[in-house]
């Protein structure tokens, strides 16, 4: 595939939406904390279109970009100048608890794009995911090449707006 469409969300830390996790299980912490505010999102999307990047932003506030492969580099580097510019510590990093929500979240997302026919490949361990958040992480929306198709089929990738 020539280009890579990519879900970039409202998000400094997480990449896309938190909406919840397991009914059998609470998140350790609010969801919605993960992410940054519409605001942001906004001056995220304008940083990237200024620095030539195809860029829009949903309605739920999430970023999508489509750009080659060979350009991911230059696109995470511009990224994270870009949150840098909005006032997002891309350093800061997760707690344990901002782990395991976003781990229970993804677990949810999966489930719910395997149900509705998505390939998505098996979740890791905590611990692998943790260990492999920042160099390669497992996203389950990264395998769907219809993103809002996806989100209408699976409502808890929907971005909240905080």
């Amino acid at each position: 595939m020539s280009t890579r469409t990519a879900a970039v969300a409202a998000a400094a830390l997480v990449m896309a939406a938190l909406a919840g996790c397991s009914a059998s299980e609470p998140p350790p912490v609010d969801p919605s904390s993960l992410f940054t505010g519409l605001d942001v999102a906004e001056a995220r999307t304008a940083c990237l279109q200024d620095r030539g990047w195809d860029v829009t932003l949903d309605a739920q506030g999430a970023i999508l970009a489509n750009y080659p492969p060979e350009q991911e580099a230059a696109f995470e580097a511009d990224n994270s100048a870009c949150l840098a510019e909005a006032g997002v510590d891309v350093d800061a990093g997760l707690t344990d608890a901002e782990f395991t929500t976003a781990y229970l979240w993804y677990q949810e997302i999966g489930e719910c794009l395997t149900a509705h026919g998505w390939d998505v490949p098996e979740q890791p361990s905590e611990a692998v995911f943790r260990d492999t958040y920042d160099d390669d992480p497992w996203i389950p929306w990264a395998y769907v090449d219809d993103l809002e198709r996806a989100k209408s089929d699976c409502p808890v990738m929907n971005v909240p707006n905080g």
